[in-house]
Formats: C-alpha cells, structure tokens, sequence
C-alpha cells in the first residue's frame, strides 16, 4: 500500500489536474465541473456515463485495513516532515512539481480517509478468511515469484538479452 500512496503522491505532483473517478461518479456537481473544465480545454466534453463502482470494501481476517492506512498516512507524513518526501519527489522528473509535496499528501490523505469512512459505513462489505486470501493469492501468483526463473531472471536475462536483440537486429531468427 505504501507504494501505492507514494506513486500517487508522485502523480499529484506532477499533474496539472487530479481526476477522482469516485467522485465523479457520486458528486454530480464535481462531475459537472470536470467535464465543463474538459469541455473548454478540449473542445469537447467526455462522457462519464459508463463510470461503474465496484465492490471493493473487504474485511481481512489476516490484518486490519484501518491499521494499514494509518501507518501509510503517519509515514508520508513523518517523510513530509523530516523532507525527504519532498526531495524524493523532485527525483522523479526533470522540472520542479506542479503541486506542493504537502498539497499532494494532503489530498491523498483525505481520499484515504474518505475510503476508510466509506468503508465503515458500507453495508456491503465482503469478509476474506485467511485461507480464502492464501487460495487467490496462490491463483494469481506471478511467475516471478519462482526462486528458479527469478534466478534466471536477475543472472541470463542480462547478458541473454541484449545477445538476442542484436541478432535479430542482424536478421537472425531467434
């Protein structure tokens, strides 16, 4: 989650203008705004009609999303504090932001703690069982996951590959 929040803080910065797809589908004056604001910058207006919201409130037998999220929220803000939040940030392009590294957590502190309000108050929530988390995890492994192709991965792939692009630049088949 923590990296979740810090490639977000990275896209706050360096964005002209922060889309909220949930909001756009709960607030119709926001949407209204969004798509006047598109409409004059782009000539024409877009169409949110097809924004659905999906299921996405689950309870973990295995830890405590409100946890979570107060750690990642006291962290970035810990790192906001001592700089090195705002001196990562500027890292990661070649101009300065276009939002304030402390604008940026602000908002993305706020849609979390939004998050975390709609969740408590959601009806709909779905609890996961430490076993049915373990099954869908096991599921959707990535194959990077295997000790052997890793291997591979960190030691062939490197010499291996720029090998095979030069030979098919040579017309080889590969």
């Amino acid at each position: 989650m923590f990296s979740w929040a810090l490639g977000n803080l990275a896209a706050i910065s360096y964005s002209d203008m922060a889309l909220d797809i949930d909001k756009v589908h709960d607030d119709a004056d926001y949407r209204a705004s969004i798509v006047s604001g598109l409409a004059r910058e782009f000539g024409t207006a877009p169409d949110f009609s097809d924004i659905k919201k999906f299921d996405r409130y689950y309870d973990f037998e295995s830890f405590d999303v409100d946890t979570v999220c107060n750690q990642v929220i006291s962290t970035i803000r810990s790192s906001l504090a001592d700089g090195s939040l705002d001196m990562a940030i500027q890292t990661l392009g070649k101009q300065p932001p276009l939002v304030s590294a402390a604008k940026a957590v602000d908002l993305l502190v706020l849609k979390i703690q939004h998050a975390q309000a709609s969740m408590a108050s959601s009806t709909r929530r779905h609890h996961m069982s430490a076993a049915e988390w373990k099954t869908l995890t096991e599921k959707n492994r990535k194959v990077w996951f295997n000790p052997g192709v890793r291997w591979i991965a960190q030691r062939i792939y490197p010499v291996a590959a720029p090998a095979v692009r030069a030979a098919r630049r040579a017309g080889i088949q590969v």
